[in-house]
C-alpha cells in the first residue's frame, strides 16, 4: 500500500529534468493499519493499545527522474513504554496528533512515547534517508559540502 501510495505521487509530480521524491507512512499492530486519528478519542485509543508493545513503521517512497524510478519500502520496529491514561491524554493534548499515523510522532516530545526503535529512526519520522540517499546518488544527485 505505502510503496503504491509512494509511486502514484512521484509519478503525477513528474516534471522534465526534475528529480521527484514522494513517500507514504504506515503504521501496523497486530497486522492492522493505525492511519490517522479521527479525533482526540480515537487517538488515545490507538496509542493505549501501543502501550508496553511494539509495531511496524513502513514507509514506501519513490524517486523519480525522466520515467525511471527506484523505489522501496522500509520497515523500522518501534516498542512503546507504558504509560498511565493520565499521561497519554497530556501527550494527545500537547502534540495534537491529528495528522500523524499512529497518533504520534518520534520527534514530536523528543519521542516520550518510545522505548525503542530496531531500524531507522529516521523511517519512523517519514523518511528512511540512508535509503533515499542511495537512490539520489543513482540519479546523479550529489550530497552538499557542509559547513564543517
Amino acid at each position: 500500500m505505502v510503496l503504491r501510495l509512494a509511486g502514484q505521487k512521484s509519478e503525477i509530480s513528474a516534471r522534465p529534468n526534475t528529480v521527484i521524491l514522494a513517500a507514504d507512512t504506515i503504521v501496523v499492530l497486530d497486522g492492522e493499519v493505525l492511519g490517522k486519528p479521527a479525533d482526540r478519542t480515537h487517538a488515545l485509543e490507538m496509542l493505549g493499545r501501543m502501550q508496553g508493545r511494539s509495531h511496524s513503521v513502513l514507509t514506501g517512497w519513490s524517486v523519480r527522474l525522466e520515467g525511471e524510478e527506484r523505489f522501496d519500502v522500509a520497515e523500522s520496529r518501534v516498542t512503546f513504554s507504558s504509560r498511565s491514561d493520565a499521561e497519554l491524554l497530556s501527550y494527545v493534548d500537547r502534540v495534537e496528533p491529528y495528522d500523524k499515523a499512529g497518533a504520534y510522532a518520534l520527534q514530536g516530545d523528543d519521542g516520550w512515547l518510545v522505548s525503542s526503535v530496531a531500524g531507522s529512526r529516521a523511517n519512523v519520522m517519514g523518511l528512511p534517508l540512508a535509503d533515499i540517499v542511495i537512490a539520489l546518488t543513482d540519479f546523479g544527485v550529489e550530497r552538499s559540502p557542509s559547513n564543517g
